[in-house]
C-alpha cells in the first residue's frame, strides 16, 4: 500500500489511526506498570495488528496476553471457559499440552508455531472425538437446541 498523507485520509480512517495511537500508548504504559510490579518477560507489542502485551506471572509462571478492543478474543475465551465447565479434565489437559509445547518451544505464533488458543482448540477437538466423547460439540448442541424450539 503506497504512503498516503494525513490530508488524504477519510474521517473513519483518521479515527482508526487515532485509536491505534491511543492503544499503542496504553500498551506501552501498561508494560511499564507491569515491569514496576515485578512481572517477568514483559513484551509490549504496540504496533502489532492487534496491540498486545505479553508477560509472565512470576508466582505461577503462567504466561498472559492483554490486548485492547479485541472482541473476538473475549468470545474465544468464553468458548474455552464453557468447554472447561463441561468437564474439568479438559482444562487440565489444555494446561498440560500448553506446558509441553512451551518446553519444546513450539508455542509461539510469532515464530511460526502454534498459539495457545490453537493448542486449546486441538485439545478440545481431541476430547470431542473420543468414544465416548469427553465433551460435546457446543456448536452442534446449540444448533440442535435451536432446531427443537
Amino acid at each position: 500500500m503506497p504512503h498516503r498523507h494525513l490530508e488524504d485520509l477519510s474521517a473513519p480512517e483518521l479515527e482508526e489511526l487515532r485509536e491505534r495511537a491511543v492503544h499503542a500508548q496504553i500498551i506501552e504504559r501498561l508494560g511499564t506498570q507491569l515491569m514496576e510490579h515485578g512481572f517477568e518477560d514483559v513484551k509490549p507489542l504496540p504496533r502489532a495488528r492487534v496491540p498486545v502485551i505479553k508477560f509472565r506471572d512470576p508466582e505461577t509462571g503462567i504466561s498472559c496476553d492483554i490486548c485492547i478492543n479485541n472482541s473476538l478474543a473475549v468470545e474465544n475465551s468464553k468458548l474455552l471457559r464453557d468447554y472447561a465447565r463441561c468437564d474439568p479434565r479438559v482444562r487440565d489437559l489444555i494446561f498440560v499440552v500448553k506446558y509441553w509445547a512451551r518446553r519444546r518451544k513450539i508455542n509461539d505464533p510469532y515464530r511460526g508455531t502454534l498459539s495457545s488458543y490453537a493448542l486449546s482448540v486441538l485439545v478440545i477437538s481431541f476430547c470431542q472425538t473420543r468414544d465416548p466423547p469427553v465433551v460435546p460439540s457446543l456448536q452442534n448442541w446449540c444448533l440442535q437446541a435451536q432446531a427443537s424450539e
